[in-house]
């Protein structure tokens, strides 16, 4: 029977405190307490089918960390943190959320890493078309790049050539995350691992990953596997690429295969203090058979930075959509404090009605306007 990983690091972070606690009143030697916070409070302004609605709130994440050196190369740490917020729009009620945030156990050394528990996966060098976007759902746009933690035991191990190898086993992480379309069957592991090699003037990065889904109820499971390839290199230019496959085995959906492929690049021109240019594009494809470009549909993504002094910065994103002829805009200027951080930012997005914007409180992404962000680290 399948050990429930929920249980395994609620009571492994436990044991990991208590050690922590008795070593400290005994030698008072090799351990590390932390208590770090960020608040955060946000009000925008936004137009969508001619109607203007305001939307305000306040975030709250503290966390509580813990490190023991167990010898001079082996450390074991832990952290949990709590995600708290109120929200509210003026045509909803307002939402009340305390959730974990991040709960895990993690053993490291300068060869390995081992993490157990409620905790970040992400991986690739994409930046704002990402292919390889399956554990988490970082925005770029976001400042705080908040995102839900999936529950997993994920291992590292460092070779002295930098390469690196990734194995991670999941378990209890039924919601739809990342890129998925459809949902994990419960009470069902998922598997996969990752192998980055270094190559000449860059490195390069083979992926995969094993689980079963479904769609609804009324429909079984099946099994779904994702095989991906990923690189990047400094040359003249930073370049770089995420691409791919996804093999559906049902014939309960329209296409089984999907097919994803991205290409990047950055450049950091001289002018004034620097102005940094990045571009993105992304063709994803579904087909019945792999060989096979059945419906397709591509995007292409810039971002524009530049630092107007050592405490203000400006950025501007775009994302268009060449099949619907769409833009989404969006211009943040980003003032830099030691504890704070002030955003104030500009969007114009294409209306879509069946856009919810309060999947994440703070974020909008249907309409024009303008949104206010406080942020102050402890």
């Amino acid at each position: 029977m399948f050990v429930n990983l929920k249980c395994v690091a609620l009571i492994s972070i436990c044991i990991c405190f208590i050690i922590s606690i008795n070593a400290e009143a005994e030698i008072n030697d090799g351990i590390k307490l932390g208590l770090h916070g960020q608040i955060s409070a946000w009000s925008s302004e936004a137009n969508t089918s001619d109607l203007w609605s305001i939307r305000s709130g306040v975030r709250y994440i503290p966390e509580f960390s813990t490190e023991r050196s167990l010898t001079n190369e082996l450390s074991i740490a832990s952290d949990i943190s709590l995600n708290g917020y109120w929200s509210v729009a003026s045509e909803l009620k307002p939402q009340t959320e305390v959730e974990l945030y991040r709960m895990k156990l993690q053993l490291k050394s300068d060869a390995s890493d081992m993490r157990l528990g409620l905790q970040k996966i992400n991986f690739g060098p994409g930046h704002l078309l990402r292919p390889l976007m399956w554990f988490d759902l970082i925005d770029p746009r976001d400042p705080l790049k908040m995102t839900d933690g999936v529950w997993a035991a994920r291992y590292r191990r460092f070779f002295s050539n930098n390469a690196n190898l990734w194995l991670w086993g999941l378990y209890g992480n039924e919601d739809i995350r990342g890129n998925y379309e459809y949902a994990t069957l419960a009470d069902e592991p998922e598997f996969g691992g990752r192998l980055q090699y270094p190559i000449p003037r860059g490195e390069i990065g083979v992926n995969a990953h094993h689980r079963r889904a479904v769609i609804d109820e009324a429909n079984p499971s099946f099994s779904e596997n994702r095989l991906a390839l990923d690189g990047r290199w400094n040359v003249l230019i930073g370049l770089w690429f995420e691409t791919a496959i996804i093999e559906r085995r049902t014939k309960n959906i329209p296409y089984e295969w999907l097919k994803l492929a991205m290409i990047g690049g950055d450049f950091t021109f001289g002018i004034g203090n620097g102005l940094y240019v990045l571009c993105e594009h992304e063709k994803i494809s579904r087909s019945k058979e792999w060989y096979e470009d059945k419906q397709d549909f591509q995007l292409s993504a810039y971002m524009l930075s530049y630092p107007l002094n050592l405490l203000d910065n400006v950025n501007l994103y775009g994302i268009y959509s060449w099949e619907m002829e769409k833009f989404y805009n969006y211009l943040g200027w980003q003032r830099t404090y030691d504890n704070w951080i002030i955003n104030l930012n500009l969007f114009i997005y294409p209306e879509n009605k069946n856009v919810n914007n309060d999947n994440q409180p703070g974020m909008i992404n249907s309409g024009k306007g303008v949104q206010l962000m406080l942020i102050y680290n402890h």
